[in-house]
């Protein structure tokens, strides 16, 4: 039995373990917030402003402690892995909100290969100097509560205390309290939540779903509606679009000017060509949700803010232009100078119906400007599949080179093509000039290809466009100093200026010049099947149809036809949201009824995806002198040689022939080539060969 005195030594430690821990679940929500806003006195305003946000972001980190607390039965621990957790999501936050306006979401935790493969462009002084305070506020942190006096729980009460955090941390999660708190989505944002409530709030979120009684009601209707016109064309023109990374019109900031132009192709073109501005999805990155809505005509504004389509929702055969294409005969070809794995690409142009994808690993000796592969070195590749092809070719080719963020000096060894003048701040020049020369060099590789295709005599149209818009800085930095931004923001004219990125449509056999003004990038996918006189999926018709009603149609806003801004809230665009989500869902996750014959617009195994490009064969080996002449076929410089199943360097000469030093080998040696990526996946091998 204790005694008094004991009675009051035993409670006093539990109080003190409690106190430690709502002092430290405190201290993380100012500390959290801080590093997302950047300063105490906005945090300080979020806190006063938003108390049932600040007050749900306390009880969450309060129940995380406690649950892990709970598991390691050491409230030190508790204490210690928590901070580290939500520390580091932080400042992971910080810096995805900096560079793209979008706040770190659940989902980008399957992407963590994807945000290492681009951090070393990403960091700044500021970011730098925030993760050395973090890291010595977690280390002081740390070593403070390892000196606290130890404290063991007892089996039925550590029991307890992890039931119950689980059970209210489960209940925050699986009730998506913020969503009961605003009844409106879009009201359910990072700056006004605090980035830990909004973060917890997204980890239960599917898939917007329509009641099934909408769905029976109105299909039949739309389907109705679509327009059920087949075309048959004789001409089957090569089409070729490029999304240029970053591809902005620079001459829409008007405080700068350039010592030439910075676009005269695009100009150049535009008295014989289609052209005009599509609203982008993104803005400063995720190219490959621009990539999702071009090739398929479906909207990510069904998703939340952030959320990455490819990597988390293709895993079948879809839709999409490439399939729509091969199945009239087209051999479909894509082109992306980076890694195969990056945003799953490798597996979602399998479903959609790709022939090939050509991406950083199969290159031979490719020319970099900067820090990425260079434009024009893609637009090489694009005139030899051109070159080589005897079907109708079909490719999409995403660059590289000019991706952000901007400020740095990539081109310093290169001689400068295009200066910016104006009264510019030295870190907004830095960032203007990088920016300025990588348009420069995109625009320049356009003429380079626009000036193949009008010499050859293969039909065929060049779609040329922007992914998004650059992220010029921090905080819309350069758009702000420039007056890009408006301080007024009304009818949406900032959202509309920093989501609208230029297009043009080209053909070496047409001359019509036409501007398109605003155009939702899903819609220009049939807008360009109709333009090359190609047949389409009802899908595609139904997209067609509905463009010419709305053009644009976003998350928070959309344009009719006549050029009126209607919002979110309005009736009309309800109405028209809703049948876009209806039939968008209907074709990617419920019966496909809209579609008549919807296999017939899919393409189900794809057996051969990638088969030429994995056609890695050793034909003979031929000694010469005191070296080893290996030949064969695709043969690739990232291709690895393995001599009795032991790697060994080479000579690369070209794609057919290596050269070895003789004393490799030995009777009976076994050769083989592998090509691997960079996550040592393997992508292809060679036959085994007996020397």
């Amino acid at each position: 039995m204790l005694t008094k005195k004991q009675n009051r030594s035993f409670f006093s430690s539990i109080e003190l373990q409690h106190i430690l821990i709502l002092l430290s679940s405190i201290f993380l929500i100012i500390f959290s917030d801080y590093i997302f806003r950047g300063s105490l006195f906005k945090t300080s305003l979020w806190l006063f402003a938003n108390p049932i946000s600040a007050f749900l972001t306390w009880f969450i980190v309060l129940n995380i402690i406690y649950l892990l607390t709970s598991v390691f039965n050491n409230y030190r621990i508790g204490i210690s892995s928590a901070s580290i957790l939500i520390i580091i999501f932080s400042i992971i936050n910080r810096i995805k909100y900096d560079f793209r306006g979008i706040p770190f979401i659940p989902e980008d935790l399957y992407l963590n290969n994807e945000i290492l493969t681009i951090l070393n462009v990403l960091l700044d002084s500021g970011i730098i100097k925030l993760m050395l305070l973090s890291l010595i506020s977690i280390s002081f942190m740390i070593f403070l509560i390892m000196n606290l006096p130890k404290f063991k729980l007892k089996n039925k009460d550590r029991f307890l205390l992890l039931i119950i955090s689980i059970f209210f941390l489960f209940s925050i999660i699986k009730t998506n309290i913020l969503h009961q708190i605003h009844l409106k989505e879009k009201n359910i944002n990072c700056s006004e939540n605090g980035f830990i409530l909004f973060f917890v709030s997204n980890i239960n979120n599917s898939q917007i779903n329509l009641p099934l009684e909408y769905i029976v009601n109105d299909l039949r209707t739309l389907k109705i509606n679509k327009g059920n016109n087949s075309r048959s064309n004789s001409v089957k023109p090569n089409i070729i679009i490029i999304m240029s990374e970053a591809f902005w019109d620079i001459n829409k900031i008007k405080e700068i000017g350039f010592s030439k132009d910075p676009t005269p192709t695009i100009n150049r073109l535009k008295p014989k060509s289609i052209y005009g501005y599509l609203e982008s999805p993104i803005f400063g990155g995720g190219t490959a949700n621009t990539e999702f809505e071009l090739l398929t005509g479906n909207s990510t504004h069904f998703y939340n803010p952030g959320y990455m389509v490819y990597p988390n929702q293709i895993k079948k055969p879809i839709i999409s232009l490439s399939s729509i294409l091969k199945k009239q005969g087209y051999n479909c070809k894509a082109i992306h100078p980076f890694k195969n794995w990056y945003w799953n690409r490798r597996e979602v142009y399998k479903y959609m119906g790709f022939d090939e994808y050509i991406s950083e690993e199969y290159l031979i000796n490719p020319k970099y400007k900067g820090f990425f592969i260079s434009d024009e070195y893609v637009t090489d590749l694009i005139i030899d599949e051109i070159d080589k092809a005897d079907n109708p070719l079909f490719i999409f080719a995403v660059t590289m080179q000019n991706h952000g963020p901007f400020n740095d000096n990539r081109y310093k060894n290169y001689p400068k093509d295009i200066e910016v003048l104006g009264k510019v701040s030295p870190e907004s020049l830095q960032i203007l000039q990088t920016y300025t020369q990588g348009i420069y060099d995109a625009d320049k590789a356009l003429g380079k290809l626009v000036d193949y295709c009008s010499n050859t005599s293969k039909p065929t149209i060049i779609l040329f466009l922007g992914d998004h818009l650059p992220a010029l800085g921090k905080d819309y930095k350069v758009y702000r100093e420039m007056g890009y931004l408006s301080e007024n923001n009304i009818d949406h004219t900032n959202k509309i200026n920093l989501t609208s990125v230029p297009f043009i449509l080209w053909s070496n056999y047409k001359t019509e010049s036409k501007d398109l003004g605003l155009l939702n990038l899903s819609f220009i996918g049939p807008y360009l099947l109709e333009y090359s006189g190609l047949d389409m999926p009802n899908y595609f018709k139904f997209l067609q149809h509905f463009s010419k009603e709305i053009p644009v149609i976003s998350r928070s806003y959309a344009i009719d036809k006549k050029g009126n801004i209607i919002s979110s809230d309005n009736e009309r665009y309800i109405s028209y949201n809703d049948d876009y989500m209806l039939v968008q869902q209907n074709i990617l996750y419920d019966d496909k009824v809209f579609e008549d014959n919807y296999s017939s617009w899919i393409v189900e195994k794809n057996q051969n995806y990638n088969l030429n490009l994995h056609k890695i064969t050793i034909d003979e080996v031929i000694l010469e002198g005191d070296e080893t002449i290996i030949r064969g076929d695709n043969f690739y410089p990232n291709s690895l040689l393995f001599i009795d199943n032991r790697r060994y360097k080479f000579e690369y000469i070209n794609k057919k022939e290596i050269r070895i030093k003789n004393y490799l080998l030995k009777p009976s040696s076994k050769l083989q080539m592998k090509l691997f990526d960079s996550k040592n996946n393997l992508l292809a091998k060679s036959n085994s060969y007996i020397y």
